[in-house]
C-alpha cells in the first residue's frame, strides 16, 4: 500500500501510517476504529489529514478533509494551497498567525475577535482602533492599558477583582479600583499590601483567608 485509496479498513490506514512514522498512539487509536467512514468522520480527522498530507502525501484526498483552523493554517504554511485554506481560518488565534506569518491582513482582521488575539494583534501588528474595541476582558483591558495606553477607556472595562487590585498596585485609580474588590482573596491582598484595611475587612470571609488576615495583618497589631 502506498495511497489511501489503498486503505480497505482503518487498520490499514494506521498500518500504512505507521511505516511514514506515525506514533504508537496515533496510529494505535485509528487501528481501533471499525470502519473507514468512522475514520472520515472522526473528530481527529483535521489533524490526521494535516499529518498525512504533509508526511504521505494523498494531497488532493487530504486537503478536503482539514476544516478546523488550526490545520488549515499549518497546512498553508508548510504545504501550501493558501486560496483554499484562507477560507478555512476562522478563529481568532490563527487568524492572528495567518495574518503574522502568511499576510492577508485585512482579511484575517476582521476574524480576530476574542480579546487576547486583539491585544495581540495591536501589540505586534498594528490596527489598535480597530482592536480596542475588542479588548473586554478584565485581563486584557489591564494589560492594553500597562502595555499601549488608553487608560480611560480601559479602566472601565476591568471589573474582575484580581485585575481590578493589579491595576490598583501598578497603574492606580485605587478609590475607583476599591470598589471592585470583592473576593476574599484579592480584599486580603489589598488590605496587606495596599491599605484601606477596615474596609477590606469586611469582604475576607472565607475561612481560609480570615486566618491568613489572623496569621499576618492582626499580628502586625494592626486592626
Amino acid at each position: 500500500m502506498t495511497s489511501i485509496v489503498d486503505c480497505k479498513t482503518p487498520k490499514d490506514v494506521a498500518a500504512l501510517a505507521r511505516v511514514h512514522g506515525a506514533c504508537s498512539p496515533e496510529a494505535a487509536e485509528v487501528a481501533s476504529l471499525n470502519t473507514m467512514e468512522e475514520f472520515w468522520n472522526h473528530p481527529r480527522i483535521s489533524f490526521w489529514a494535516y499529518w498525512w498530507g504533509r508526511q504521505i502525501g494523498d494531497r488532493e484526498i487530504m486537503r478536503k478533509r482539514v476544516t478546523e483552523s488550526l490545520w488549515a493554517y499549518r497546512w498553508a504554511k508548510e504545504i501550501g494551497d493558501r486560496d483554499i485554506m484562507r477560507r478555512r481560518v476562522t478563529a481568532s488565534e490563527f487568524a492572528y498567525f495567518w495574518a503574522r506569518d502568511i499576510g492577508d491582513r485585512d482579511i484575517m482582521r476582521d476574524r480576530v475577535t476574542e480579546s487576547l488575539w486583539a491585544y495581540r494583534w495591536a501589540l505586534g501588528i498594528g490596527d489598535r482602533d480597530i482592536m480596542r474595541d475588542r479588548v473586554t476582558t478584565s485581563e486584557l483591558a489591564y494589560f492594553w492599558a500597562k502595555e499601549i495606553g488608553d487608560r480611560d477607556i480601559m479602566r472601565e472595562r476591568v471589573t474582575d477583582p484580581k485585575w481590578a487590585y493589579r491595576w490598583a498596585k501598578e497603574i492606580g485609580d485605587r478609590d475607583i479600583m476599591r470598589e471592585r474588590v470583592t473576593d476574599p482573596k484579592w480584599a486580603y491582598r489589598w488590605a496587606k499590601e495596599i491599605g484601606d484595611r477596615e474596609i477590606m475587612r469586611e469582604r475576607v470571609t472565607d475561612p481560609e483567608w480570615v486566618a491568613e488576615w489572623e496569621r499576618n495583618i492582626n499580628s502586625e497589631g494592626e486592626l
